[in-house]
């Protein structure tokens, strides 16, 4: 009776001091946190426990021989390998997802929602991605129900995400099943259409809206948008009309004859300018521009003979920038000799 009651473990049973204990004997041990799909999720976790999930496939990466068949390969030429982690998931935990999905039944893999029929397709290839280090201190860990106790089992030295193949049977099945499950609703389902197909209908609807026959309900932003149409026709024969009065003006003398051209339509800006220069030796660039055209140097009025006229005046002239000519140009002293 000794023997017996040295052999017996200690009952476990809830007290002050082991509840929230933290144990940390295999803290040190390294693990990685995944994030798998929610189906994969719900499959793996439907199955017994002790039942075999998949397999875990490294593959190494680097250049495989040329006589080695892989997919992709040039005839005669080794190919480049990536390396990679891929999860193969077993068939047998497939097919107890569709059966647990389709009601029970072994042979309906499927299910009808709103009189349409969706499969309960499960993907069986997926690969690792966007794998890093770059971590917070993750620790997972587990509560002992009966002490109450907190054991940690390792620190996570990577995180990366499952995702599902797509060159996997599967995968298109998946993709419809989700669209399907998003658009059926008890009482109406909405069909999933192609984008051209939404284009097109908005673009006909636009057209015939657009037509002359067409009588469509004014809204506040019409109102804007004639106003502002009609304020920009207003402003455009404003600026015609003043336009057309300053060349008239310049053309027709005090007396009301037509002024005769003092300069040759073929003559030179520098020449224009040294003319005027030696009517007035102070100049302002507005001035000696408007003078230039009104004696027919029309040329001096674009954009092109302005930047031109300072061009020369930065060579023959000086600027004022203070005094009784402030802002003012005058012809530099070699130049005034001459002319």
């Amino acid at each position: 009776m000794d023997n017996d009651e040295e052999d017996e473990e200690p009952e476990e049973r809830l007290t002050a001091d082991s509840y929230g204990a933290l144990d940390t004997s295999e803290v040190t041990e390294e693990c990685w946190l995944i994030r798998i799909p929610q189906k994969l999720a719900q499959a793996w976790e439907g199955v017994p426990e002790g039942t075999e999930l998949g397999e875990l496939v490294f593959t190494k990466g680097g250049t495989a021989p040329a006589s080695s068949s892989v997919a992709g390969a040039p005839a005669g030429k080794g190919a480049v390998v990536k390396p990679s982690i891929t999860v193969h998931v077993a068939e047998h935990v497939a097919d107890s997802f569709r059966r647990s999905a389709g009601g029970g039944a072994a042979s309906s893999p499927s299910r009808t929602a709103g009189g349409i029929h969706i499969t309960n397709a499960l993907p069986l290839n997926y690969s690792l991605q966007a794998m890093t280090k770059k971590i917070p201190v993750l620790h997972p860990f587990s509560r002992n129900p009966r002490t109450g106790s907190v054991k940690l089992w390792g620190t996570v030295s990577r995180t990366a995400n499952l995702q599902v193949e797509r060159d996997d049977g599967q995968y298109r099945a998946l993709l419809k099943d989700r669209l399907l499950a998003s658009n059926i609703k008890n009482n109406r389902y909405v069909k999933p259409v192609e984008a051209t197909e939404s284009v097109m209908s908005k673009q006909r609807a636009t057209s015939a809206s657009a037509a002359p026959g067409h009588s469509r309900k004014k809204t506040f932003g019409d109102a804007v948008l004639q106003f502002g149409k009609r304020r920009n026709e207003a402003m455009e024969n404003n600026a015609q009309q003043q336009s057309g009065a300053a060349s008239a003006a310049s053309a027709v003398g005090p007396s009301g004859s037509k002024k005769a051209r003092q300069f040759a339509p073929d003559q030179s800006m520098r020449s224009v300018i040294f003319e005027l220069f030696a009517q007035s030796p102070f100049w302002a660039v507005k001035d000696l521009k408007a003078a230039a055209v009104s004696g027919g140097a029309t040329h001096a009025g674009t954009r092109k003979g302005e930047s031109e006229m300072r061009d020369i005046l930065r060579e023959i002239g000086e600027y004022h920038r203070s005094g009784d000519h402030k802002n003012m140009w005058e012809l530099r002293k070699e130049f005034q000799q001459q002319n």
